[in-house]
C-alpha cells in the first residue's frame, strides 16, 4: 500500500508497503514526505512492527525500510543498488525455502492481512487492536446494530472481556457505515491456546464465569461460549471475545444455535442466563476429545462439569453460584501435561 493510496485514518496505522511469506509480515516500509525528518520514520517503523510472539513467534528477524520523497532515496550507485536488490531477494527466497526450521511455538496471527471468516465477516490484526468488519448482508440477516452498540458500551467495564475502542485506544462503540456494514475496532488482542492441565482449565473456567456473572448483572448474555471465542493474552490472562451474538437476558429468541445451546433454547422462547453457563460445561466436556482427557482430572472437576451441563434445567442457577463451587477453590498440588 503506497502512501498516496491512504483513504482513512485506519490506513495510517499500517505500514506503507508490506510483504508476507506464509502469512507472516517479513518486510515492510515507511514512505516519508520530503519535508519530514528521518527520525519520524524510525519511530513509525518501531510503532508499526509489533514484534510480538502472537505475530512472529520465534521468527529470528524481519526487514524494514524507510524512503523519503516521491522516489526511493538510494545512496548507493546503480550497480551496488542492483546487487542489493538481488541479495534481498536471495535472503527472502532462503527464508521461504527454509521456513520449516522456524518451528512455531504457538498460534500466530497474520499482521495487517485481512482474513475472510465466513463470507460476511473479515478480521484484520493491526498490532494492538483488531479490526472486525460485518458486511451489509451479514448485518441484515444476523445482527441488529443497536444491540451490538449497546452490548459493547454496557460491558466495557468488564475485565477479560473484549472491548470496542476507537483508533486512539479509547473505549468506544461499533461504527455503522453509510452502506450498512459495521466496523468494530477491538482490544485487547489474544491468541488461541488450549489449557494443558487441570490447573489451567480451572483458571480459564473461573475467568469465563466471572465475566458471565458481570455480564448477567448488567442484563446481557454472551450466547457464543465455545473454544474459538476463548483466547489468551500476552500477560497470561484469558480473554472472551465475540459479542455480536449476545443479547438481553430473557430475550425471546428469533433463531437457535442448536449445536451449542441446550435443548431448552428454542425459537419463540426466552434465552435464559443459565444457558450461558451450560455452554461453559460444554467447554469442559469437550476436553475429552483432546490430550487433556478426564482420566487425569479430579473427581470434583467431573462433578462440577456435570453440574454445569445440567444448569440449563434450573432457571435460578447463576454464574455467581457456579463460582462458589469447591472445585474452583480446591488447591491442585500437581499438574498433568
Amino acid at each position: 500500500m503506497a502512501r498516496n493510496f491512504i483513504q482513512s485514518k485506519e490506513d495510517l496505522l499500517r505500514p506503507d508497503w508490506m510483504c508476507w511469506i506464509n502469512d507472516h509480515l517479513i518486510i515492510h516500509g515507511i514512505e516519508l514526505p520530503e519535508n519530514i525528518e528521518w527520525n519520524v520514520g524510525i519511530q513509525n517503523i518501531i510503532e508499526k512492527t509489533h514484534w510480538k510472539d502472537i505475530y512472529y513467534s520465534n521468527l529470528p528477524f524481519k526487514f524494514v525500510y524507510i524512503s523519503k520523497g516521491p522516489i526511493l532515496r538510494w545512496i548507493l550507485d546503480r550497480l551496488r543498488m542492483i546487487r542489493t536488490v538481488i541479495n534481498i531477494y536471495n535472503v527472502l527466497d532462503s527464508i521461504k525455502r527454509n521456513w520449516v526450521q522456524f518451528k512455531i511455538k504457538k498460534s500466530t496471527h497474520p499482521l495487517y492481512l485481512t482474513i475472510n471468516r465466513d463470507g460476511g465477516t473479515t478480521i484484520e490484526f493491526m498490532g494492538n487492536l483488531v479490526k472486525k468488519s460485518l458486511s451489509t448482508q451479514k448485518m441484515k440477516e444476523n445482527f441488529n446494530y443497536d444491540t451490538i452498540r449497546k452490548i459493547y458500551l454496557e460491558t466495557s467495564h468488564i475485565k477479560n472481556l473484549i472491548h470496542c475502542i476507537d483508533l486512539e485506544g479509547n473505549l468506544s462503540y461499533p461504527i455503522l457505515t453509510k452502506d450498512g456494514s459495521c466496523k468494530i475496532f477491538l482490544h485487547p488482542v489474544g491468541y488461541y491456546y488450549y489449557p494443558k492441565n487441570e490447573l489451567e482449565v480451572k483458571s480459564m473456567i473461573k475467568t469465563i464465569l466471572q465475566v458471565l456473572k458481570e455480564m448477567h448483572q448488567v442484563n446481557w448474555t454472551h450466547r457464543d461460549i465455545y473454544w474459538g471465542n476463548i483466547l489468551r493474552q500476552d500477560n497470561g490472562d484469558w480473554l472472551i471475545i465475540d459479542l455480536e451474538l449476545g443479547g438481553p437476558v430473557n430475550e425471546i429468541l428469533q433463531f437457535s444455535l442448536w449445536n451449542r445451546w441446550p435443548e431448552q433454547a428454542v425459537i419463540g422462547k426466552p434465552y435464559l442466563a443459565c444457558y450461558d453457563i451450560y455452554q461453559v460445561g460444554t467447554l469442559m466436556d469437550e476436553l475429552k476429545g483432546t490430550d487433556q482427557y478426564f482420566n487425569n482430572y479430579s473427581k470434583s472437576f467431573i462433578q462440577f462439569k456435570n453440574l454445569l451441563l445440567e444448569s440449563a434445567k434450573d432457571d435460578n442457577f447463576t454464574a455467581e453460584m457456579a463460582l462458589r463451587h469447591e472445585w474452583l477453590s480446591e488447591v491442585i498440588t500437581c499438574s498433568h501435561d
